[in-house]
């Protein structure tokens, strides 16, 4: 749902590493898979200080995912243009 970029940059600059972040904000993570990649160093880095940088959750969030915003908009628009719904009042530019 979100993540702190700034406290991951700190995290390697500590660490002397590159820290790559696997899922983007917003992709479905299978338990399990990856959440990130160490380059470079990393050796004493602990998975619990970089999990309390991110925020799982079973939803996605309009605070770091702006595809999901768009996807919530256009979703809108079909449902006030499907004939089955029949919404006119939500399309714009048609009499209410």
């Amino acid at each position: 749902m979100a993540f702190d970029a700034e406290g991951l940059v700190k995290i390697a600059a500590r660490n002397n590493c590159v820290i790559r972040m696997v899922p983007q904000v917003g992709d479905f993570v299978p338990n399990g898979d990856p959440l990130f990649r160490i380059y470079e160093g990393g050796e004493f880095l602990r998975y619990n200080e970089l999990a309390q940088s991110l925020v799982l959750g079973v939803e996605r969030t309009t605070q770091q995912d702006p595809e999901f915003v768009f996807r919530i908009i256009v979703d809108i628009a079909l449902k006030a243009l499907s004939p089955a719904i029949n919404d006119p009042t939500t399309t714009p530019g048609r009499p209410a």
